[in-house]
């Protein structure tokens, strides 16, 4: 589906376009601009015309029969099944509906225009380190602007939760560092409910993509208007993704976590058993913006995804397997001949033991060091570049081994013994290659149980909070050598 519908100014007739930077109608002929509300009553003879806009009202929700969930009229347009229980909802469609395209109830306007967006995704593009000369120079890209379907879940949850709690506290005293570790026992019980908590809808988008570019700021969306899309000629996905519920949930539950056990003043949280009652109470249907450059190379999609609101995103970027194979290789044969020359020919180490453990752990963290440093990475950002770089590389590893070799007074057998080793360690590192040659590609599902459960509340933004009851007490205290967590221990 798209948004080509052609708009005429009710001054002259010319064609109008959506400016993103205005956030007006702009007429391409005599420049007159207007606001979408504006424009719609200009048209509609001071009323909002029913042919641009189908924003949900309040009474345009219908009862799901199986569950109870209000569902919006844009959403059972988008959708033959409920959201929530996926069970049919042919038969509560108003008489036509179904006939209907699937319109959103919502829709967010585009802040990041055309141009911002390219400037961006080419800077991107820049930075990003041995990328192939192919695909750097011969590669097109096509951009477009696409409108990506989303379910927004109000819900209510409450329940009570029994939990326990860390904190860990460094204790510093001259020489040494021990960690006093406090662990709580906590019981808590409330209710919190959460609006327009999102769930992307698009079949052809993975969820981890659609999530790597939240947050989309809800209060921001406006009904749903053909104007927005007017001179840009923007793409709507398909709404073809099942389960969206199910990643709301996820992301409501974590929040409720959070908030039951005051989670922010602690360093760790487990929940030992917990009773929720969720009520999923109405369900809308919206499109968020997003910005595509894709590209085809070697007979594969690459491409950069941009939240057309915030500017945050996704790239999936090829790596050149040459540059990056040369990068590590050379700088890996450089860290060691410099770490022996260091041992022989500097420190003058004749103890076999220490040569060898010297030099496996003087290797990595001196390739650490050298991994670290971005003008290196840039040095390789051709092929020619790579070349020399390389090749400056192995001449300065060749020129410490030779010099190390020629001058040291150490044992012939030391020598020999250091050698076999970093040879030893070379096969294992080329075996069980260090540096990955594929391409950047976006992030799995969010885990909420983990460490996400920090940045859930970035989508899932409760609006009413009421907390029945908190009692915390400790279990003990016990200060330790060690950071590992007690929460697991009785004493």
């Amino acid at each position: 589906m798209d948004l080509t519908e052609v708009f005429k100014c009710p001054e002259c007739s010319g064609e109008l376009r959506y400016d993103i930077p205005e956030q007006r109608l702009v007429c391409s002929f005599c420049s007159k601009r207007f606001l979408p509300e504006e424009y719609e009553k200009a048209v509609s003879g001071g009323a909002a015309s029913q042919d641009y806009s189908s924003g949900a009202e309040p009474s345009k929700f219908t009862p799901c029969p199986h569950c109870g969930c209000r569902i919006s009229r844009g959403a059972l347009r988008a959708s033959a099944g409920c959201p929530v229980c996926f069970e049919p909802l042919n038969a509560v469609n108003p008489p036509g509906d179904a006939d209907l395209p699937p319109e959103p109830d919502f829709i967010l306007p585009f802040l990041l225009d055309r141009e911002e967006f390219v400037k961006k995704a080419r800077k991107i593009i820049g930075e990003r380190d041995f990328l192939p000369d192919s695909f750097v120079n011969a590669t097109e890209a096509s951009v477009q602007a696409l409108y990506v379907p989303f379910c927004l879940f109000d819900v209510s949850v409450s329940g009570r939760a029994e939990y326990r709690a860390e904190d860990i506290t460094e204790i510093s005293t001259g020489r040494s560092t021990s960690y006093r570790h406090t662990v709580l026992a906590g019981h808590a019980a409330g209710q919190q409910y959460y609006l327009n908590v999102p769930a992307g809808a698009a079949g052809s988008l993975e969820a981890s993509l659609t999530q790597s570019l939240e947050p989309f700021f809800c209060e921001d969306a406006r009904p749903f208007s053909k104007v927005y899309g007017a001179g840009l000629k923007a793409q709507v996905l398909e709404n073809g993704r099942q389960g969206g519920y199910q990643e709301a949930r996820g992301r409501i539950i974590a929040s409720f976590d959070r908030f039951l056990t005051n989670a922010e003043i602690y360093k760790l949280i487990k929940i030992n058993s917990n009773d929720y009652h969720e009520v999923p109470e109405k369900v809308s249907y919206a499109w968020f913006p997003v910005w595509l450059m894709e590209f085809t190379w070697q007979g594969e999609k690459w491409g950069i995804y941009m939240n057309g609101q915030t500017g945050k995103y996704v790239e999936s970027l090829p790596v050149s397997t040459g540059k990056n194979q040369v990068w590590g290789s050379s700088l890996m044969l450089f860290a060691f001949g410099f770490i022996f020359w260091l041992e022989l020919g500097f420190l003058k180490l004749s103890d076999l033991l220490a040569l060898c453990f010297g030099a496996f752990f003087g290797v990595l963290i001196l390739t650490a060091l050298l991994l670290c440093i971005p003008f290196l990475k840039k040095s390789f950002a051709t092929k020619l570049r790579a070349a020399i770089t390389g090749s400056l590389l192995l001449i300065c590893t060749i020129a410490l081994y030779a010099g190390t070799i020629l001058l040291t007074p150490v044992k012939t057998e030391s020598v020999i013994i250091l050698l076999a080793f970093q040879i030893l360690m070379l096969m294992v590192i080329f075996v069980f290659p260090l540096f990955s040659s594929k391409g950047r590609r976006p992030k799995a599902s969010r885990d909420y149980s983990g460490k996400e459960r920090r940045e859930c509340d970035e989508y899932a933004i409760p609006s009413r909070n009421v907390l029945h009851e908190r009692k915390v007490q400790t279990v003990f205290t016990k200060t330790v050598k060690s950071k590992e967590s007690m929460i697991d221990k009785n004493s």
